[in-house]
């Protein structure tokens, strides 16, 4: 079964790092605004690749 989102999308900074850059403002359904969870830990070992195009 999907949901979405993601119930635990506010755990995983591959997700949100993104969706941050995009959308600095967005709410998570039941958890607050997405910049509450942009903490270093959970960006950890998570790196911008560089444009393919």
């Amino acid at each position: 079964k999907l949901t979405l989102p993601h119930p635990r999308m506010h755990t995983r900074g591959f997700v949100l790092l993104p969706l941050f850059e995009i959308a600095p403002d967005i709410f998570i359904p039941n958890h607050g605004k997405i910049a509450a969870f942009m903490t270093p830990d959970l960006l950890l070992g998570i790196k911008k690749l560089p444009s393919s195009s």
